[in-house]
């Protein structure tokens, strides 16, 4: 929407191709584009393993693109997306603050996009800055239900259970941090299972959060600044065409609602 809106503002068309977390239809938008002749591409890149080569390729020929949301380590090309490593530490000093004493932190894998591993540095600097050490067996980094195209329901039966198992094997958890809203989900699920309650037993924090009918939120959580990052991608792209901003990297802080 903010990506959108700006295009059309400067006078722009403003297309759009969903890849649905796959990494050909990836690499089939990408080409359809430099194809039709866009001006410029922004992207948000797919989870995987390995790097799309047409990615790569865009770099090399010095196409205007921008990556949102998810900053790919290597790739010298401008990204717009949230400051993670501040966001995670204030959701985790808050959480600290208010006495949490064992607060665990649940994930997907990291897959070369590095907001993961961003969030969960900011996690660790809370605790070394309040002088607590972080217990391994809380780190739970395997979840997969998430993850575009992996979302079966079986998938999502062994992530609860996953869960379900760290919670019984750590008693002392009085937290659980998700890094994202549909994991929040899960580990509701997994505290429900064990006939335990949110938040009087457990509670549960999490990045992203949609908005109730009223306006409301269900969870404490990270609100990141979308419709600004999807505007501030466009603004960088029009920059690049006048032969600036190559490689700029732009973190906006995020806000964390209670």
């Amino acid at each position: 929407s903010g990506a959108e809106r700006e295009t059309v503002s400067n006078g722009r068309y403003f297309m759009f191709y969903r890849t649905y977390g796959s990494q050909e239809i990836e690499e089939k938008a990408i080409e359809s584009f430099l194809e039709i002749g866009v001006e410029g591409i922004i992207l948000m890149p797919v989870h995987g393993e390995n790097y799309n080569p047409k990615i790569f390729k865009m770099v090399l020929d010095g196409i205007p693109f921008v990556m949102i949301d998810r900053n790919l380590k290597g790739i010298p090309a401008p990204f717009v997306g949230t400051d993670n490593v501040a966001a995670s530490k204030k959701l985790t000093d808050y959480l600290l603050d208010e006495g949490y004493k064992s607060v665990a932190f649940i994930s997907t894998p990291e897959t070369g996009a590095t907001t993961i591993e961003e969030r969960l540095e900011g996690f660790t600097k809370s605790h070394l800055e309040h002088g607590m050490v972080i217990n391994p067996n809380l780190l739970l980094t395997n979840l997969s239900c998430t993850i575009p195209g992996k979302n079966t329901e079986q998938n999502i039966k062994s992530d609860i259970e996953k869960v379900r198992q760290l919670i019984l094997n750590q008693p002392s958890i009085d937290c659980l941090f998700a890094v994202e809203y549909n994991l929040s989900l899960v580990a509701m699920e997994a505290v429900k299972s064990l006939s335990l309650n949110v938040p009087e037993d457990i509670s549960v924090v999490c990045f992203d959060g949609p908005q109730n009918y009223i306006g409301e939120y269900y969870l404490t959580h990270i609100r990141q600044k979308e419709t600004q990052m999807g505007a501030e991608a466009v603004r960088m792209l029009l920059r690049q065409q006048e032969g600036d901003e190559r490689n700029k990297k732009v973190y906006l802080e995020a806000d964390l609602v209670i």
